[in-house]
């Protein structure tokens, strides 16, 4: 579990519900630049081996992942659609895969392209 001490009261079912808000463009190289000023919480973005996958690691473990959600701010590539390829938040990481949808391959995201995204996680193991 995190230990920070987070704002109280977000209000929902889910016991010590947390959210991390994620903000990251793509360079010339093609790799993540982590805007680390709005990105609290977040120790980095990486491209990963297999096309269009990225690595989010957090700076703090928590129990469980509760949601992703991404919003495109300036999308420069064909639509793409992003899932979740993995997550071990009690290890601090979360994989995501973009892919095309068109035809569903992976694909990496375009230099310039920026992306805003939000974790919602769980901090405590309470039922």
């Amino acid at each position: 579990m995190a230990n920070r001490l987070f704002n109280q009261f977000s209000f929902g079912l889910e016991k010590m519900r947390v959210s991390l808000f994620l903000s990251f463009s793509i360079d010339g190289s093609g790799n993540p630049v982590l805007d680390a000023a709005n990105s609290k919480g977040i120790e980095s973005i990486t491209k990963l081996g297999a096309a269009g996958k990225y690595r989010i690691t957090m700076q703090d473990a928590y129990v469980k992942l509760l949601m992703v959600e991404q919003l495109p701010v300036n999308p420069v590539s064909a639509a793409v659609l992003m899932s979740l390829d993995n997550d071990d938040v009690q290890n601090k990481i979360i994989d995501i895969q973009f892919a095309s949808l068109v035809t569903g391959a992976g694909t990496y995201l375009s230099s310039g392209e920026s992306r805003k995204m939000v974790l919602v996680l769980r901090n405590s193991t309470a039922p």
